[in-house]
C-alpha cells in the first residue's frame, strides 16, 4: 500500500515540477508616480533663487496647480526557472545558471527517478541502496532554499511600497512558483511513503 502511495505521489511530483520549470515565477515591476516625477522635474530644473523667485514661484505654482495621477511603468520582468537560467546564459554568467540547472533542474529530477525506481524495485538490497542514494542526493537539492529565496526577493520588493516615494517596486507571485513549491513538498511526502529496510 505504501508503494502504490509512494508512485502516486511520485507521479504527481514530476507532474508539478514540469510547470513548476517552465511557468512565470515572479514577476517584479517598478513604477513612478507621475505627481512625484513632475515635482521632481520641477525642483531640480527651477530651483528657488533670490534672482529668480517670482519665476520660480510661478512655475511651482503651475505645477502644483496641473493633476497629475497615476504612475509610468519603467521596469517588468516575468521570469521562469528556465527562463531565468536562459537570461543568465545569454548575459554570460554560465556559472551562476548552471548553478540554477543543477540544483533547480538536475537534482530534483535525478531524485524523484531515484524515488521512483527504489519504490518499483522489490529486491531489498537494490532498494535500500537507491533510496539511500535518493535521501544523500536530496541532502544536495536546493530546491526548499530556492523557494525560500524567491519568499525573501518577494517580500524585499514589497517592502518599499509607502505612499509618496516617487518609485515603487511590486512583486507578484506567478503559478510557476507554486507549482515548484507544491513539487516540493509532494517529493518530500513521496519519499516518507516509501518502505524501509
Amino acid at each position: 500500500m505504501h508503494q502504490k502511495i509512494s508512485l502516486l505521489l511520485f507521479m504527481l511530483a514530476l507532474g508539478l515540477l514540469i510547470p513548476g520549470l517552465n511557468q512565470p515565477m515572479l514577476t517584479l515591476e517598478a513604477s513612478v508616480s507621475k505627481k512625484e516625477m513632475l515635482d521632481l522635474a520641477a525642483d531640480s530644473l527651477i530651483p528657488e533663487r533670490p534672482d529668480n523667485s517670482i519665476i520660480a514661484q510661478f512655475a511651482h505654482a503651475m505645477i502644483e496647480n496641473l493633476r497629475l495621477e497615476g504612475s509610468v511603468e519603467i521596469y517588468k520582468k516575468t521570469r521562469s526557472i528556465l527562463g531565468t537560467m536562459n537570461d543568465l546564459f545569454s548575459s554570460g554568467n554560465y556559472f551562476v545558471a548552471i548553478l540554477i540547472g543543477l540544483f533547480a533542474v538536475v537534482v530534483p529530477l535525478v531524485k524523484l527517478f531515484l524515488t521512483a525506481l527504489a519504490a518499483l524495485l522489490r529486491k531489498r538490497a537494490v532498494h535500500g541502496s537507491l533510496q539511500n542514494l535518493a535521501g544523500m542526493i536530496s541532502k544536495w537539492s536546493m530546491s526548499d532554499v530556492f523557494v525560500m529565496a524567491i519568499i525573501v526577493g518577494y517580500m524585499a520588493a514589497n517592502a518599499d511600497d509607502h505612499p509618496g516615494d516617487a518609485v515603487r517596486m511590486n512583486a507578484e507571485f506567478g503559478p510557476g512558483f507554486f507549482y515548484f513549491a507544491a513539487y516540493c513538498l509532494t517529493s518530500i511526502l513521496s519519499a516518507q511513503f516509501l518502505p524501509r529496510e
